[in-house]
């Protein structure tokens, strides 16, 4: 059964490939980022019954769009990521050497199964060629600029779906899970209330997406827009932050309220000339959304308040998560793991669907995605996979010092708070919409400087300029 599926994949595969053109990529990539949006709900609703083939159809368009992208006809592609090994040689060769030690433990004895570490090295590392991608994606700010509203807009019905979700009672049909998911719905607690998700397949998926969302809407602050689209942005960080906290997600409001203090830390560092002018715009924002907030979602704020005063775990879960690496080091010595993939939730479905054997038995529990990594990696790989994270996070902190247009400049500095925040409290392997987002804020590396070329510039003393914006009608001036 399996090897004829598999046969008859790989047979669509090339033919999808060999009809597409050499720039279709652009497309594939693109509507890849619009299904993570949707294929929650696609998966819950529409298609139940072929969950899984739902979930695997983004991976699909990215493989393709991937096929295209680094064996098509055109050069620049492969001229880009030259120039991108250059210039970051170390997270190059970091990349190389996790890679090579994941292909290692994809064949540790201890998973059962090589298709399980294949299925390991799938959740690390085939999301990295996104950071590359990104690079040809876009070939203005404008066009960048654009593609961002449009996708940040979706926040919107994504956002009433979540309000919707949240004034139905729990035994709504709104609030469901992926059929075959383990765990129950979540509520808050005895009030009877659903934690959204949105569109997506979990409340964890939900609250990556959110977050995501929030820091890409923050980086437009300061930009040249129509009214049309500063009412559309405006619109969408209302819901986002809504939804975050009808998620009932510490960690995700949290989150939220920090990126929100160190973005506007940063800009009213940045542009000191002009501090009057950008505090008064902050605080007309956050009145207008703390209005918005207070009037339409006021039973959002209570039951989140109510959730987060009823839970005392805070300190227990951060203990854990900083003990659990060096008590995890331990069971195996400094070099080896349990494989990698060995605790990434979709494993055993794997192994029942396949009737493979099962692997060793991990004898401790693990939640955190740092314990999990050193669980699958070990010490050595450990190291490893966390000090490319630190150089990617150092190069992008590096990176919003040198960009001089106020947007790029700003989107720069969102993705060093993404990949921040991420580091330690973050599951960028185990949660894939995470890892999409943070290999794709990744890229911003080599597309920031291609764009950056284009005027738009910001002066010695601070002062905001930029020709390279939209009018109050949408057009380039």
């Amino acid at each position: 059964m399996t090897v004829p599926f598999l046969t008859l994949a790989l047979a669509l595969l090339a033919i999808c490939v060999s009809q597409l053109k050499p720039e279709s990529w652009k497309f594939l990539v693109k509507s890849a980022l619009v299904l993570l949006v949707f294929e929650g709900a696609i998966r819950k609703w529409l298609l139940p019954g072929l969950s899984d083939l739902v979930f695997f159809g983004k991976d699909f368009l990215l493989l393709i769009g991937y096929l295209i992208f680094f064996f098509g006809t055109s050069k620049k592609h492969s001229k880009m990521a030259t120039w991108g090994r250059k210039t970051y040689n170390l997270t190059f060769v970091l990349v190389l050497l996790n890679f090579l030690w994941g292909a290692v433990q994809a064949f540790n004895p201890s998973l059962g199964s090589i298709l399980v570490g294949l299925l390991g090295l799938k959740i690390y590392f085939f999301y990295m060629p996104l950071a590359l991608l990104l690079a040809d994606l876009f070939d203005s700010e404008l066009e960048l600029k654009s593609f961002l509203i449009v996708y940040l807009s979706l926040a919107i019905p994504v956002g009433l779906l979540g309000a919707l979700q949240f004034i139905s009672p729990p035994t709504s049909p709104l609030n469901i899970y992926v059929p075959g998911a383990d765990n129950g719905l979540a509520t808050f607690r005895d009030l009877q209330i659903s934690r959204v998700s949105g569109t997506f397949s979990y409340l964890g998926s939900y609250g990556y997406y959110l977050i995501t969302c929030f820091a890409l809407l923050l980086s437009f602050f300061g930009t040249k827009l129509s009214l049309r689209q500063s009412s559309l942005l405006l619109t969408s960080s209302i819901f986002v932050f809504a939804n975050g906290l009808m998620t009932g997600s510490r960690s995700t409001v949290g989150s939220l309220l920090l990126i929100s203090f160190f973005f506007f830390s940063f800009l009213l560092l940045t542009y000191r000339k002009q501090f009057f002018k950008v505090f008064f715009n902050l605080f007309l924002v956050f009145l207008l959304s703390g209005i918005s907030i207070s009037l339409l979602f006021s039973g959002s704020l209570d039951a989140f308040l109510y959730r987060a005063s009823n839970t005392s775990d805070v300190s227990s879960r951060a203990e854990a998560l900083l003990e659990e690496p060096l008590k995890f080091s331990q069971l195996n010595g400094l070099l080896d793991g349990y494989g990698i993939g060995a605790t990434y939730q979709a494993s055993n479905r794997l192994r029942q669907v396949l009737r493979l054997p099962q692997g060793r038995h991990i004898p401790v529990y693990y939640e955190p995605e740092l314990g999990r990594i050193m669980l699958e990696l070990g010490f050595l790989g450990f190291v490893m996979w966390y000090g490319l994270r630190s150089v990617i996070l150092v190069n992008l902190f590096l990176l919003q010092l040198r960009i001089k247009s106020p947007f790029l400049k700003n989107l720069a500095f969102v993705a060093f708070m993404l990949h921040a925040s991420q580091l330690v409290f973050g599951f960028l392997v185990f949660n894939y919409v995470s890892g999409i987002y943070y290999w794709l804020t990744t890229g911003f590396l080599l597309l920031l400087p291609k764009l950056d070329t284009f005027p738009g510039r910001v002066s010695s003393s601070g002062t905001l300029h930029n020709r390279f914006l939209l009018s109050n009608d949408g057009q380039q001036q």
